[in-house]
């Protein structure tokens, strides 16, 4: 696997941040596929609220969430590393 390689040799893997050669739903089916796809989809949607909930996440993108919910903003204390010697005087 491409990652794997990547991950070996210290990088990371996947596609670099800022590409412009995202792969695209048109990439991978045609035209007439995708009027199928939008027309079943938006078909089933009616009567599923979690298909209902995903349109609505790819039109309009899921609303941003806190992340930080523990520290109320504030620096989280450095911890002192220090390191722990051993009775004989060996770490």
């Amino acid at each position: 696997m491409a990652g794997d390689a990547s991950r070996e040799n210290g990088k990371k893997g996947g596609r670099p941040k800022g590409t412009l050669n995202k792969p695209r739903f048109l990439d991978f089916y045609t035209e007439k596929e995708l009027e199928q796809f939008v027309a079943e989809t938006k078909e089933k949607a009616k009567t599923d609220s979690r298909i209902h909930a995903w349109i609505a996440d790819q039109i309009f993108h899921k609303a941003p969430q806190a992340v930080d919910v523990t520290t109320n903003g504030k620096e989280l204390p450095q911890p002192i590393l220090a390191p722990i010697v051993n009775k004989d005087g060996t770490l």
